[in-house]
């Protein structure tokens, strides 16, 4: 059972690689990383632009309030405050249809999990 991350391959970049090196770099300058990815063709499906042919399902779940705040009063920590609602609402929503697709031992992981 696949996910949107299925649409396309990611160029192999393991922590160490050479690859990743000039990434990180790139990321310190223009404060965001390049991925390097494929899809399929229009007349041949090994590498392309498109995306490979695979059905997508999409799960809204219920909305997160966010209080109007002035911009003088937003810290990092009210950020954070958010940032963990909107994580913990996204896992209850995997939790909740991972079982539907047959993936009830699969679990969400988050890339800027400090504890993987």
């Amino acid at each position: 059972h696949l996910a949107k991350n299925d649409l396309y391959e990611q160029v192999s970049n393991p922590r160490g690689s050479t690859l990743r090196s000039i990434q990180m770099h790139l990321q310190k300058i223009m404060g965001y990383s390049l991925p390097l990815f494929h899809g399929r063709g229009i007349f041949q499906y090994k590498i392309g632009l498109l995306p490979i042919r695979h059905p997508v399902h999409t799960y809204v779940g219920e909305p997160i309030q966010i209080p109007k705040v002035s911009s003088e009063l937003i810290t990092s920590k009210l950020i954070d405050e958010y940032h963990q609602k909107y994580m913990d609402a996204l896992e209850q929503l995997f939790d909740k249809y991972k079982t539907k697709h047959g993936d009830m031992n699969s679990s969400i992981v988050f890339v800027d999990d400090p504890s993987v």
